[in-house]
């Protein structure tokens, strides 16, 4: 696999993409590294590399489209007071 498309339809090369370990995701995220696992288990965190068990490595890439597709944008505010009606 060298190329990979993100969930906004941008392609990345991943043979020249930065890799991370699960810890420097964790950190990046906030999280602990048994969360990072667990997203990777459920598949909410992808592409990555499993070398084995213990040496897992995530695209930098993909950490960046899973904050991408989780970050929740707050609503655009009314223009009109509530309950004001056009006339």
């Amino acid at each position: 696999m060298t190329n990979w498309t993100d969930s906004t339809g941008a392609t990345h090369d991943l043979s020249t993409a930065k890799r991370l370990n699960v810890g420097e995701v964790a950190i990046r995220l906030n999280c602990s590294t048994r969360t990072v696992l667990r997203w990777i288990s459920d598949g909410e965190l992808k592409p990555v590399i499993k070398h084995s068990e213990r040496f897992i490595q995530i695209y930098e890439v993909a950490v960046k489209d899973y904050i991408a597709r989780k970050t929740i944008f707050p609503p655009t505010k009314n223009k009109k007071p509530v309950g004001e009606t056009t006339g």
